[in-house]
């Protein structure tokens, strides 16, 4: 049983934060959030507020999202929550902490950074308040999702799922995986209400990805996948409320929905749509078809993030007529001021023309190693940046890249962009170059060169992880082969300091 996967990248943040919520729970609480952050590295720090009364479950930012820190590190925030929801604290690109919060609590939490350097929350996060030891535990609970899908699948094989798509094997694999949810509950550690969100939650990560496996592994046949995915939604209904509060309420709305919109299409995928909306022509990308199936109150807040989103990942793909699509089914819609800057630029990025001084595409067919790439900027300072067009993580990091262009500018590094591009991915590159303005020098990999970097910088892994960073010196000699990410903010500049034996 084959399925897809999330991914969480992990840093390295200490953090301490109290939030304090006041006044009633039908109408807008006024929430005082203070802290202070330990040994920051990082260059900001964001709490994702809710968007329209959704908790902002795919980290869509605004600019009074990021907070603010004294000299000491200490902060202070006021915002308004209406509904209990699930909302997140990050700093640069760590690892998210999720705090479930409703009116009327007091949560304080402490993060430690050594757990996250060893790729486990467990013991890194200490949180006090009515549901402390709950937020704690679903924390480091819900730190692999991934890992916790095995676990699902392999007692669902044991049981002959695949087979017999008994339901019955589905209501025991997750019993067993709540059970730690259903102690608190009856140890009075947790309230009735977070009982309710974050076991929703969790049924809803591990749901997404069987109905993923339904419809994505080859291994059921169509009438089969409907009908599970009917039996998933029978049982377990998607309501406003799980897709309000939690993080992964959309995620498994989104795949209702999909699987109602595939119902009309014959195709393995969606296609793009084009609709009459109001006597106007709207074209609607597959991307967001499956949202047209959704209730008119879902739909205007989910439609409107998910675009958001991709445009922040793939910028040069999402562009005004997506938004015109929206905007005609929406015309009034409360998320109309998040399609202008500075949440969303409504200009056509991919036609800015290319500045030939600050982007420039290198000559690389022919470059069958590592070294013969370095040779082109042969004498130079070099920062070396493994990406592709189709890696999300790697668009991540662009959002740090003023500070980074800036540091490398005035010492005198060239940024090297080496992109690991595979089949139709190629027609996105210099869209995507032009859109998120990546100043420097760029390099499209060849198999070749690829297969030296993998032997060269990743040794026995039989692969390569990206995004990835180098530092090169005059000589061309690697002088650091595994150099932190520029969201790691001073470490980075640090790292480069050090390397280039730069004078402060």
């Amino acid at each position: 049983m084959q399925a897809g996967y999330l991914k969480f990248s992990s840093i390295k943040p200490i953090l301490i934060f109290t939030v304090l919520f006041f006044s009633g729970f039908s109408c807008p609480s006024q929430i005082l959030i203070k802290g202070k952050i330990i040994n920051n590295n990082h260059s900001r720090v964001v709490l994702y507020e809710p968007i329209n009364n959704f908790a902002n479950n795919l980290l869509i930012e605004r600019p009074d999202f990021v907070l603010y820190l004294t000299p000491a590190g200490y902060f202070e925030k006021r915002l308004q929550i209406y509904l209990p929801c699930v909302i997140t604290i990050r700093v640069g690109q760590s690892q998210p902490v999720w705090l479930f919060v409703a009116p009327g609590d007091t949560v304080s939490v402490e993060i430690n950074t050594s757990a996250f350097d060893n790729f486990s929350p467990n013991g890194g996060i200490k949180i006090k308040g009515k549901n402390g030891t709950g937020n704690e535990f679903y924390n480091s609970f819900n730190y692999s999702p991934r890992r916790k899908f095995v676990v699902f699948e392999n007692m669902l094989d044991s049981m002959h799922f695949q087979r017999t798509l008994d339901f019955n094997a589905v209501y025991f694999a997750l019993s067993k995986i709540i059970y730690p949810f259903d102690s608190l509950l009856v140890k009075g550690k947790i309230t009735r209400l977070f009982y309710d969100i974050m076991v929703s939650d969790t049924k809803d990560v591990l749901l997404t990805e069987l109905i993923k496996f339904a419809f994505f592994s080859n291994r059921l046949n169509p009438d089969d996948a409907f009908a599970l995915v009917d039996s998933v939604y029978s049982k377990f209904p998607v309501t406003e409320d799980v897709i309000r509060s939690g993080l992964y309420g959309s995620s498994i709305a989104y795949y209702y929905y999909y699987s109602k919109a595939k119902k009309y299409y014959l195709n393995p995928h969606l296609d793009d749509s084009l609709l009459i909306k109001n006597g106007k022509k709207c074209f609607i990308s597959s991307n967001f078809v499956p949202w047209l199936y959704a209730p008119k109150n879902i739909q205007e807040t989910e439609w409107a993030m998910a675009i958001l989103q991709l445009k922040h990942l793939f910028s040069a793909s999402i562009g005004k007529r997506d938004v015109d699509a929206y905007l005609n089914f929406f015309p009034n819609s409360k998320m109309k001021d998040y399609f202008s800057p500075p949440y969303f630029k409504l200009t056509d990025e991919s036609a800015r023309p290319n500045d030939s001084a600050v982007i420039i595409f290198l000559k690389s067919d022919s470059l069958n190693s590592f070294d013969s790439a370095i040779t082109l900027l042969k004498g130079k300072r070099i920062l070396v940046d493994l990406w592709a067009t189709w890696c999300v993580p790697c668009k991540m990091e662009f959002s740090y890249n003023d500070q980074v262009d800036s540091f490398c500018t005035k010492n005198n590094i060239q940024r090297l962009y080496i992109a690991f591009e595979i089949g139709q991915t190629k027609l996105n590159l210099k869209r995507d170059i032009k859109a998120y303005n990546l100043k420097g020098f760029h390099v499209v990999a060849t198999q070749r060169l690829i297969d030296d970097i993998v032997k060269r910088f990743y040794p026995g892994q039989g692969g390569y992880t990206i995004p990835h960073y180098l530092l090169v010196n005059e000589q061309g000699k690697v002088i650091n082969a595994n150099a932190t990410r520029p969201s790691s903010g001073d470490n980075l500049f640090s790292e480069m300091k050090t390397a280039f034996n730069l004078k402060d």
